[in-house]
């Protein structure tokens, strides 16, 4: 199994912002993107990506409620770890504002010479007996983390809870790689927990 690495993240306006952005900020051209998955809360309808794009670019337009987001950021994260797409990009909408981020392989990084800023570390779920509408507390990311044998105090910040007012999976992802990068730390978590107790967890590690 290979890894999985941040190589861009920002706001956009839209489609044509979305291609525009990724090439003048992170020198990412849209005919490199070999799949792009669109969050949006209905009755929203993003663009089709237009002509900057590959014409076969695989699209897939998606109405999730709460949590599912991060499920979602996650299964498409998986499909560059077990390299099956090398580069690939998330868009979602929260509260009126669109957030997007990139993800490549070992194998993008190099054929494309990007700029890899952490890699992302999919933790197993964890089933937990508290009741979902209460903030998750620390023990569920303490339990999240004993896979990869890290102690919370070891994570710089942590972001979650069961009411995640904030923003999404995708704006907080980004959010907390910058972080990362302008303090120099090293690890930073994602928590998200679903109605059926179930929390996942995505562990950003600077590189």
């Amino acid at each position: 199994m290979s890894e999985v690495y941040w190589v861009w993240g920002g706001e956009i306006t839209g489609a044509p912002d979305l291609a525009s952005r990724m090439q003048e900020q992170a020198s990412i051209r849209p005919t490199w993107i070999e799949e792009l998955h669109w969050l949006a809360a209905p009755p929203a309808q993003p663009g089709i990506p237009g002509a900057d794009f590959s014409a076969n670019l695989p699209f897939f337009l998606w109405e999730m409620p709460g949590m599912q987001d991060h499920y979602l950021l996650q299964s498409v994260g998986r499909t560059v770890t077990l390299e099956q797409r090398g580069l690939v990009v998330i868009v979602e909408e929260q509260q009126g504002k669109l957030a997007a981020l990139a993800l490549a392989s070992p194998r993008a990084v190099g054929r494309y010479n990007l700029l890899p800023h952490s890699r992302l570390i999919f933790l197993p779920s964890v089933q937990l007996s508290i009741v979902p509408e209460h903030p998750l507390p620390e023990q569920a990311a303490a339990r999240l983390l004993e896979p990869v044998q890290l102690a919370l105090d070891q994570v710089t910040w942590l972001a979650g809870s069961a009411k995640r007012a904030s923003g999404g999976a995708v704006p907080i992802v980004n959010k907390l790689v910058k972080k990362l990068d302008g303090a120099k730390a090293n690890y930073a978590l994602l928590v998200s927990l679903i109605p059926a107790g179930l929390a996942h967890g995505t562990l950003l590690e600077r590189i």
